[in-house]
């Protein structure tokens, strides 16, 4: 039983974790569908009526742009999206010397950030000649 729990708790994390690098595609996808979805929406909408009717399905696209800005920002701010990842704050000390120091603390959350703007790099095309 506790496998199974295991099982179960891995591939939910994973399915989070994947969602959380992909969101800002996912942003896009759902912004590029939406449009079919709202036409859907309306003919079965008009149909179960019988006449065609302003009402709340136009709530549904404003809510949509909405999710999708909202995604959008998180990718940016996860370094995932358009912006260039940018650290919640400075990694570099200057004492009074004005020698500059990296606390060692903060060197794993370095390594990660260089990761991420690495990634972001890279998906902007900054290497593509070096493969």
């Amino acid at each position: 039983m506790n496998i199974c729990v295991e099982v179960i708790n891995d591939a939910i994390g994973r399915a989070i974790q994947w969602f959380w690098k992909n969101v800002y595609v996912i942003a896009n996808i759902i912004l590029f569908l939406s449009p079919y979805g709202y036409m859907y929406l309306a003919s079965m909408l008009t149909y179960s009526r019988g006449y065609v009717a302003v009402g709340g399905e136009y709530l549904v696209p404003v809510v949509i742009a909405l999710v999708c800005g909202m995604f959008k920002g998180i990718a940016d701010k996860l370094g995932k999206g358009l912006d260039v990842p940018v650290p919640t704050q400075r990694f570099t000390e200057i004492d009074s010397d004005g020698e500059v120091r990296i606390p060692v603390e903060r060197s794993e959350e370095l390594i990660l950030y260089m990761a991420d703007l690495e990634d972001w790099l890279e998906k902007q095309g900054a290497w593509s000649d070096a493969k």
